[in-house]
């Protein structure tokens, strides 16, 4: 009888123990409510044309897509800590387990979205990362519980393993012949393509990916819909500008001159703003051209912009850099206007930080700017005038 008891026992122990197994198998990792709640939140993307996601039930596809054209160049299958997934999910793409411990940031835009829905905590890698604007993020880098991977675009993988981020988002694909190294010890690289967007609004709006990783899809989509209707709001403003007034962007770099395209973020910022602006037909970036074309469009411009050169401080600085400056209109009407006014002592730029995440902020500078008869009580924050 004490057999058949002991049999009995055995039997149980061996029976809890292979459902003990089995459980583990579906839950190794942990997630609470809330993270199980955001993940079923349905995540679109409106505005932002180099990412896609797919909601499904158990989880979700995020695609990024090319720079330069409409093919994906990455897929990722997010799903939340111990869910199973089935082998032909899996196979889709790089498996992503949210939320995720931390991440390592090459670039300061990226940075930026962190602060916004509070997650600076979990940045612990960056390159260059002295220059980060913001006050919480600095305080981490004091402390040395976020390291300099990198500087500039440059980034260092032997630096990146060490610290073993659960991610890596990178503004480029540099990291891709490196990308199954990383994946070998649980390092995922994800590509932010947020700077190929054509509008202000869509490289904003990819807050959204960076919140997909944290379990923070709901507060995101708050922020950014309130941001829109604010943008929106920037804009009706600029209709009721009196005229149209025209506008350059750009400037020489080493002899050659940068002219915004047509579909880049850029036009459509000034277009939005009311202004006038020749972009290169049908390019989405940047195009270079010659000093003759450069003047040939612009050189009746009223206002003049300069996205570059950041450590510039006064009108001669700006006009040494070049002999051609001084001949275009802007420049003689003094209308000359850089995005360095949120500069800070180690020369990190919050134009490229918050700013990205505040498109109706840096939409109304530039109203408050080009339109003198609107008469704004308002005080620009990321734009200034060189004088």
């Amino acid at each position: 009888m004490k057999i058949k008891q002991f049999a009995l026992f055995l039997f149980a122990l061996l029976l809890l123990g292979a459902c003990t197994k089995k459980q583990s198998h579906k839950i190794a990792g942990s997630f609470d409510q809330s993270d199980s709640t955001d993940f079923a939140f349905s995540v679109e993307f409106k505005f932002a044309q180099k990412v896609k996601v797919t909601n499904l039930q158990d989880h979700k596809e995020l695609q990024i897509l090319s720079p330069t054209d409409t093919n994906v160049v990455a897929t990722y299958i997010l799903a939340l800590q111990g869910v199973d997934l089935p082998k032909s999910i899996t196979d889709k793409g790089v498996v992503i387990r949210v939320p995720v411990k931390n991440i390592c940031c090459l670039s300061t835009t990226h940075v930026g979205a962190m602060e916004l829905l509070g997650l600076q905590d979990k940045v612990i890698g960056g390159t260059s990362i002295d220059k980060f604007w913001s006050a919480k993020i600095q305080e981490r880098v004091l402390s040395g519980e976020l390291k300099e991977v990198g500087k500039g675009m440059v980034s260092n993988l032997e630096q990146i393993i060490a610290l073993r981020p659960s991610l890596v988002t990178t503004s480029d694909h540099s990291l891709e012949k490196n990308g199954a190294d990383l994946a070998a010890i649980g390092i995922t690289p994800v590509y932010n393509n947020d700077w190929r967007e054509s509008s202000l609004l869509g490289r904003a709006e990819w807050m959204k990916v960076m919140a997909l990783f944290f379990c923070k899809s709901v507060e995101a989509d708050s922020m950014f819909n309130a941001t829109v209707q604010r943008y929106y709001g920037v804009v009706d403003l600029a209709k009721t500008a009196k005229k149209s007034p025209k506008v350059f962007v750009g400037q020489e770099t080493r002899g050659t001159w940068y002219i915004p395209g047509s579909e880049s973020y850029v036009s459509a910022m000034i277009r939005d703003a009311n202004g006038s602006m020749y972009g290169v037909p049908g390019e989405r970036t940047n195009y270079p051209c010659s000093f003759e074309k450069a003047y040939a469009e612009h050189h009746d411009a009223e206002y003049w912009f300069t996205q570059r050169g950041s450590n510039i401080k006064t009108i001669d600085e700006f006009s040494s850099a070049s002999e051609h400056y001084k001949k275009f209109k802007a420049y003689q009407l003094g209308n000359v206007f850089i995005n360095n006014k949120r500069l800070n002592e180690r020369g990190g730029n919050d134009f490229w930080e918050s700013g990205v995440y505040h498109p109706d902020l840096v939409l109304k500078d530039l109203v408050k700017i080009i339109h003198p008869d609107l008469d704004l009580s308002y005080e620009t924050i990321y734009w200034r005038s060189l004088d």
